[in-house]
């Protein structure tokens, strides 16, 4: 077998501002960080619908595998190298329907399918970030071998939440982290602060604006914006400053936000759906609600502010389950052999 040391890895990405752009950046510096060259060339985010503008990167000289989003059209692709395709997240994904406007759902049934279906039959193999974004795609493209490699969180470097001491955060403080879109559920952020309302406050990254564009038109003043969060630094604040994390989506490839808190000790309350109960499972890691189910999330929340001892029983079993389940060194040893395989076979 191909030997770490031997293996080049190049990745091609487009520059989209999304959990994929951070998946890259992290998965480029975990490699070198073990000894493997690794590089990434960055395509503009048009490069996404208008492939054509874009001229085609090449490849390192000591590249010996190439890496790419599933999304990447065929003209981007890279040429003469083993190719590992990796499946971020399946919107063609019929529970999210109801909530894409006509355009996006044309581009994605149309482009994105297209786009996806080339590069998942001429790849030499295919990952997925979740059990349940494998199983979708293997439904919807027919893929037979996928392989499921969790996203990681290093655990080591968040700080422990846990439950604050009593008078340290009042009110009770949620947070959301995550774009501000339907699909993440954030339509939903409101409601549940106007049943919740004196004695909680949510904090969430994004701004009044975001609210509105998706068609929220009253903002209670306990749901307070702190915009985009810019470095691990201030995501490990936010997190601390935090008593649970709020997260009603509708469809996660993975859902590296609940990860996160997980691993910092902080009770997540989120979606019963997706790769949702994939992470936090069956052990009261968390609590899981149905998707859209308002009343749920806000029982959820009370439940978590009137009982210190509940909170603290989620925290140790979240963190404990993170280090067992999402660790940086087994997700990227795994990726190590996934390219030592395909640098074989080729």
């Amino acid at each position: 077998m191909t030997k770490a040391d031997e293996i080049g890895v190049w990745f091609v990405a487009i520059r989209a501002h999304t959990g994929a752009d951070v998946f890259t950046e992290r998965l480029a510096k975990a490699l070198r960080e073990r000894g493997v060259k690794a590089e990434i060339s960055w395509l503009p985010h048009y490069a996404e619908y208008l492939p054509w503008l874009v001229k085609k990167p090449h490849p390192p000289a000591w590249a010996t595998v190439a890496h790419v989003n599933s999304w990447l059209h065929e003209s981007l692709l890279p040429d003469n190298l083993p190719r590992v395709v990796t499946v971020h997240l399946c919107v063609h994904d019929q529970s999210i329907g109801a909530y894409q406007g006509f355009l996006q759902k044309l581009y994605h049934r149309v482009w994105i399918r297209h786009c996806e279906s080339l590069s998942l039959k001429s790849a030499d193999a295919v990952t997925a970030v979740s059990h349940y974004t494998a199983k979708m795609t293997k439904r919807i493209f027919e893929t037979s071998e996928i392989r499921v490699i969790h996203n990681w969180v290093d655990s080591k470097s968040l700080p422990l939440c846990g439950v604050q001491a009593p008078g340290k955060s009042k009110p009770f403080r949620l947070v959301f982290v995550g774009n501000v879109t339907q699909r993440k559920g954030a339509d939903l952020l409101v409601p549940i602060m106007e049943k919740l309302s004196n004695g909680f406050e949510l904090r969430y990254t994004g701004t009044e604006d975001d609210l509105r564009k998706i068609g929220v038109s009253k903002i209670p003043k306990n749901v307070i914006p702190v915009g985009r969060i810019s470095s691990q630094t201030e995501m490990e604040k936010l997190y601390g400053e935090s008593d649970a994390l709020i997260f009603p989506t509708r469809l996660e490839g993975f859902g590296l936000v609940v990860a996160e808190a997980m691993a910092a000790g902080l009770a997540v309350v989120a979606s019963n759906c997706s790769s949702i109960p994939e992470l936090i499972g069956s052990e009261g890691a968390g609590i899981l609600c149905t998707p859209d189910n308002v009343e749920e999330f806000v029982g959820a929340c009370k439940r978590l502010h009137s009982s210190p001892g509940i909170r603290q029983m989620i925290s140790v079993k979240a963190r404990d389950r993170a280090e067992r389940l999402f660790s940086p060194a087994e997700a990227v040893g795994k990726y190590v052999r996934v390219y030592q395989d395909v640098t074989n076979d080729a």
